[in-house]
């Protein structure tokens, strides 16, 4: 099928969806992090500089969404906008796949690619979160959680599997 990566980063994540033989869209706002990503030299992979706010494609084109560490980055509305964006973007029946920091409130931490710079990291809560999904036309199917490892932001990531409705 095709899958939407909402903000690939370096591509750490999108390998694992080309491998299992899908299309992938890889869409960062940072032509730092796209240039990362285009280095692995992933087939039936595109590459888009754009921003996630502003994304233009036709309803429901893809199957999945994975969407890793970019909703810290957006006010809650915007995150709203974002998810409700994402369920009109899937098919039916298709699959959002969230990663976010837990907690409450927002932080200001180090940018880890320019380190003198911070930038503000908006923590979610399992039940807000869940709320949101709900409003935008999901069903949570699973949610996980992993410890942060030493040289991580000192906050639980919290993994949601959605399924829109």
């Amino acid at each position: 099928g095709n899958v939407l990566d909402a903000g690939c980063g370096s591509g750490r994540m999108f390998h694992y969806w080309v491998q299992a033989g899908h299309t992938v869209t890889a869409v960062d706002l940072s032509p730092t992090m796209l240039d990362l990503a285009r280095q692995r030299k992933l087939p039936n992979t595109t590459y888009m500089l754009a921003d996630l706010r502003d994304m233009e494609f036709a309803p429901e084109t893809f199957t999945a969404i994975c969407c890793a560490y970019v909703l810290f980055h957006c006010e809650k509305n915007e995150a709203r906008q974002m998810l409700n964006a994402f369920s009109n973007l899937l098919q039916p029946n298709g699959v959002l796949f969230l990663i976010v920091q837990e907690g409450e409130g927002e932080v200001w931490t180090p940018e880890p690619l320019s380190p003198s710079d911070q930038y503000s990291l908006a923590l979610s809560r399992e039940a807000e979160l869940k709320s949101m999904l709900a409003e935008a036309g999901f069903a949570v199917v699973q949610t996980d959680r992993k410890a942060p490892r030493a040289n991580e932001l000192p906050y639980n990531k919290m993994m949601m599997l959605a399924r829109k409705r």
